[in-house]
């Protein structure tokens, strides 16, 4: 076989690298005959790569269930953008959103700076932003719940549709705004 040499091309050293490998294998399979030898299992992915490896394919891929993908429903999770003159009344609006389940969280941004026409007026004022986390399902309600108890003549509401996001954390938030009083992941202690 005929090989292209390349500057710094040393045998020695791909020698070196294929040595590693043996003994990176050998160690797994010590590892292995250790943990049998007590009744232990390695977890599965781990398992895998390493097979995977022995005959050099590619790493394996992350398990599509941690990643859900939104498909149009109700059940889709949404996130709301609004702004407040400041952070506690961004806070309080918040805290009356998660206690009436409408969104099953709210982050406060406290300080950013807006700059805006207002009344043929160019604005710059300090503003707090709020990214409040609900379902498709129960954003009507949300808005028009905003629209009602929102200080500002004329809120801003954007709309950010997440493409995917954590399974988990999407369900928890469907749990949160579906009217329960405790969720299963708040059970569980996450």
């Amino acid at each position: 076989m005929n090989r292209i040499s390349c500057p710094g091309d040393d045998d020695a050293l791909a020698q070196y690298f294929k040595n590693l490998f043996k003994e990176a294998l050998f160690l797994h399979d010590l590892q292995n005959d250790t943990l049998d030898l007590f009744g232990l299992e390695l977890v599965e992915p781990v398992d895998e790569f390493v097979d995977d490896s022995r005959i050099h394919s590619d790493f394996p891929q992350l398990p599509t269930s941690m990643i859900e993908r939104q498909n149009g429903t109700e059940n889709d999770i949404v996130t709301l953008l609004t702004t407040f003159a400041d952070a506690e009344t961004a806070r309080q609006i918040g805290t009356q959103l998660i206690d009436s389940q409408l969104a099953a969280c709210v982050n406060v941004f406290p300080a950013v700076e807006s700059i805006y026409r207002w009344q043929g007026e160019t604005q710059i004022e300090a503003e707090a932003v709020a990214m409040i986390k609900t379902t498709r399902g129960r954003l009507e309600e949300l808005e028009a719940w905003l629209q009602t108890h929102h200080p500002y003549e004329v809120p801003e509401i954007l709309i950010l549709i997440p493409e995917a996001g954590s399974a988990r954390y999407f369900q928890w938030v469907r749990e949160s705004v579906a009217g329960m009083d405790e969720t299963a992941l708040d059970n569980a202690g996450s």
